[in-house]
């Protein structure tokens, strides 16, 4: 029986008391959506494993502030709670490295870093070659030119972009004999 129910007892009765663990909920809050987990009062847990995503964004773990700026518990923690808990899910920008072909051209150009899909200034071009000009980036070696040296350019895959150039040209004068 449970609560305060009433019964008649005929003659020598044991009555056991059964208790059942008191339960807390998890609710993890994701990016567009909510997920729980039923946790035992005071007996350490793992949490579950995280299940959402965001493009451009790795996850990074839990906060118990809905800012979700800093991790208080990584991905399947293991916890021992008294109460209900909201977790949010940190996440990180994900980084695309943005790599630089001389393409026949000279010198070095470290690769540059850029977060995913924000439009970021192109490092200005270090390379040289004898008698052409540089005339911008392609995403091929034998393309035509696709961004200009410094421009705004947003990238979501490493990419590699080559060195576009052309030949100088040279205006040679021929004089003959003059009569």
């Amino acid at each position: 029986a449970t609560g305060a129910t009433s019964f008649a007892i005929g003659g020598n009765t044991v009555l056991y008391a059964v208790f059942a663990p008191n339960e807390n909920t998890v609710t993890f809050h994701g990016p567009s959506s909510n997920t729980t987990q039923t946790v035992l009062t005071d007996a350490s847990t793992a949490l579950t494993a995280n299940a959402f995503t965001r493009a451009g964004f790795t996850f990074q773990g839990w906060d118990t502030n809905a800012a979700g700026t800093t991790v208080v518990y990584r991905d399947g923690a293991s916890i021992t709670l008294t109460g209900n808990v909201d977790l949010y899910a940190v996440w990180a920008v994900t980084q695309i490295v943005v790599s630089f072909n001389s393409n026949g051209g000279a010198g070095t150009q470290a690769p540059q870093t850029v977060d995913y899909g924000v439009n970021t200034a192109l490092n200005a071009n270090s390379f040289t070659r004898t008698g052409f000009t540089f005339a911008g980036w392609s995403l091929t070696a034998g393309g035509s030119v696709a961004y200009t040296d410094g421009s705004q350019q947003s990238f979501t895959t490493a990419t590699t972009l080559y060195a576009i150039w052309t030949a100088n040209t040279v205006v040679v004068t021929f004089h003959g004999p003059s009569s």
